[in-house]
């Protein structure tokens, strides 16, 4: 799937093995959570990898694999499409990405390009520049008559 986060395009993969390298809490961290949690909202994602029946799954973010910034859905069969983002504590990776009841993921965000986007300084230039052709020719036809 591809993502735009804070002016960056990601790939973004998911994986019960590697977690990706931002930093927990950080806004790059926090608005990939966010990022996540509209995308899986949007897409209504009802459960992860086909994962028998869950108290939570937990999609991650970040680098760590105790504290993350992600998206989860707590629910005893499949996720109803109420998916939070948030920080919260979870356990380790270990067994296959089953943490107790809960089954956590990586997001793995993978940067493939920017985004850019025009200041308003030079949007305002450009308008401004439309506007005088406009008028100037607007004045060469009074002219011309």
């Amino acid at each position: 799937m591809i993502w735009f986060v804070d002016g960056t395009i990601y790939d973004v993969k998911f994986s019960i093995t590697t977690l990706n390298t931002f930093t927990d809490g950080s806004k790059l961290s926090v608005d990939a959570a966010s990022a996540l949690t509209s995308a899986v909202n949007m897409l209504l994602v009802t459960e992860l990898a086909g994962i028998a029946e869950k108290d939570s799954y937990i999609p991650n973010v970040d680098n760590t694999q105790f504290i993350f910034d992600g998206a989860f859905c707590e629910n005893t069969t499949a996720c109803s499409g109420a998916w939070k983002d948030g920080t919260g504590s979870g356990g380790s990776l270990a067994d296959n990405g089953s943490v107790g009841f809960a089954y956590e993921e990586a997001a793995d965000f993978t940067a493939i390009g920017t985004v850019s986007v025009p200041e308003p300084l030079s949007l305002g230039l450009f308008g401004t520049g439309l506007a005088a052709l406009f008028l100037l020719r607007r004045r060469s036809k009074t002219l011309v008559a």
